[in-house]
């Protein structure tokens, strides 16, 4: 009895085809590692560059999040045990998100909220504001005696979305 071939086996003696599929593998791993978005470490990072790397790393995570072109969610409920969850579409959904939590209808209606086209609006406005950065005298400009406090909230915002800084805590809003 001819013995079975096994992906595991070194003695293995692969055809053409699945060298074929190797190396298409390997070269989609390599393309998946180009697309990763890393970020340096925070002392290396010029503001600009860290709104930039915020705004990416939103973009990205917007991208994966949209399905059928469709970038807006709702909040809602399934249509037969009426259970709240987030939605794209209440009639035909490709994203249905369930929250367990005490609050879920509150939960949900934020999720709702920040979904991929508010992240979309947010990384154009980062990518914006880090474009003026680098602009000549861009705080003179703004009025602004001080050259931080102009990109300040924009740079805490990067910082959140970078997980290098908590944001504001609940008690301050």
């Amino acid at each position: 009895m001819a013995r079975r071939r096994c992906g595991n086996d070194p003695n293995a003696r692969l055809t053409a085809g699945d060298r074929a599929a190797i190396a298409n593998f390997r070269q989609y791993l390599a393309d998946r590692k180009a697309q990763t978005v890393t970020t340096p470490p925070e002392d290396s990072m010029h503001p600009a560059r860290t709104l930039t790397a915020a705004a990416t790393l939103l973009r990205t995570a917007a991208t994966a999040a949209t399905q059928a072109g469709r970038l807006r969610y709702e909040a809602g409920h399934t249509l037969g045990s009426r259970t709240a969850v987030v939605v794209d579409d209440h009639q035909n959904p490709t994203v249905l998100i369930e929250v367990w939590a005490k609050n879920r209808e509150e939960v949900n209606a934020y999720l709702a909220l920040l979904g991929p086209a508010t992240s979309l609006a947010l990384a154009n406005w980062l990518e914006s504001t880090a474009g003026q950065i680098d602009a000549v005298n861009y705080c003179d400009t703004h009025g602004d005696d001080h050259p931080c406090r102009c990109i300040a909230e924009p740079y805490l915002l990067a910082q959140a979305i970078l997980g290098r800084a908590a944001g504001p805590d609940a008690a301050s809003l």
